[in-house]
């Protein structure tokens, strides 16, 4: 009698473990959704790689791949000795995971870019572009990211005692609620883009409320909101958020792939956004009435050392009328995305994890 055993090959994942950033929440989910399932999965925080030597596995996840360098980035000497040493880690495949903030990446990234992954993994078509224009030479896979199953449900109920505060009192008074996320990167996000834009529009109509989604009340621009949500949310309070606003706004001037565009839209609720941005890679196929046309490219993140290039940045004029007419059409709208995105399900976690998996192997 013969005895069959499943032997799980070995994966180091190595990203923000102690954090709850864009990266960490990317990569739990990546193992939760099938990494953990196929692999014997060890954990490595990124911030401690330094102290590290890795120990033989088959495959090394790096996520993100320029941020752990960042304290020897100008010291040409421990740079060298730290990628050498991931480089020397007996196993089958280095896989980097990272994005491109702007159109062009430093020549330092771009020379840890074709030194250190056997490949590469970005969330867009944009900023795939960005580095293969900026000079890299290794294989780079484009893979989007996912959403939650939570987000598939049907289901609405409003547990949050501030959500649902905030929803009684826009549908008592017949306002519609026009959501926008900024929890880092005012000036990427289009967060004074967003402080303009309200100023004009209240002073033409006051039949919606500004609820914004931060991490902390010292904002700068904190007098544009009528509702303000600080606390870490779990996906379901995030898709509560959602479906109690009636429009999202995403004018980032940056940024690789922008994932509350996709979880409203999965959700049903229009986005107003930039055209020619990974946002439209998404958008484009599913609400093309809000993509708002470019006015300039500025240099999105000033005085960083890796994202180098610049964005795009919204016409306001535009800008407004779109909103507008977002208000004014916004049941519409919600029906157009319900007929429009039968496709849905291919940004699931678990099928966005099984082609992770076909890139990795």
């Amino acid at each position: 009698m013969g005895l069959s055993l499943h032997y799980k090959k070995r994966l180091t994942y190595c990203y923000p473990v102690k954090k709850n950033v864009s990266f960490s929440l990317i990569a739990r989910n990546h193992i939760k959704y099938g990494l953990g399932e196929r692999y014997y999965v060890f954990h490595v925080d990124v911030d401690n790689l330094r102290f590290l030597r890795l120990l033989p596995t088959n495959y090394v996840l790096l996520h993100p791949l320029f941020y752990p360098f960042y304290y020897c980035w100008y010291n040409d000497k421990e740079l060298q000795y730290q990628l050498a040493k991931i480089r020397s880690t007996r196993c089958d495949k280095i896989v980097a995971l990272d994005t491109a903030d702007s159109d062009r990446i430093s020549d330092k990234a771009v020379m840890i870019a074709n030194y250190l992954p056997d490949v590469i993994i970005v969330p867009s078509k944009y900023s795939r572009k960005a580095y293969t224009d900026s000079g890299v030479k290794k294989p780079i896979h484009v893979l989007p990211h996912g959403v939650s199953d939570v987000f598939f449900s049907d289901v609405f109920v409003i547990r949050d005692n501030q959500l649902l505060m905030i929803y009684k009192k826009a549908k008592r008074k017949g306002k519609k609620i026009i959501l926008f996320f900024c929890l880092h990167s005012e000036y990427r996000k289009g967060a004074d883009l967003v402080w303009k834009t309200m100023k004009s529009l209240r002073k033409e109509r006051n039949d919606f409320i500004l609820l914004c989604k931060f991490t902390t009340h010292n904002q700068p621009y904190i007098d544009m909101c009528d509702y303000i949500i600080t606390k870490f949310m779990s996906d379901d309070e995030l898709k509560t958020l959602y479906d109690i606003s009636d429009i999202v706004l995403v004018p980032s001037r940056g940024g690789g792939f922008e994932l509350n565009g996709l979880e409203a839209l999965i959700r049903d609720r229009p986005i107003v956004y930039p055209k020619e941005s990974c946002i439209e890679e998404y958008a484009g196929k599913v609400i093309p009435e809000l993509g708002v046309k470019i006015s300039s490219r500025p240099t999105v993140l000033k005085d960083n050392p890796i994202h180098v290039g610049r964005g795009h940045e919204v016409d306001l004029e535009d800008f407004i009328n779109k909103i507008h007419y977002a208000i004014d059409n916004v049941d519409e709208l919600k029906n157009k995305i319900k007929e429009r995105f039968a496709f849905k399900q291919d940004y699931s976690w678990k099928n966005i994890v099984s082609k992770l998996v076909s890139i990795i192997e």
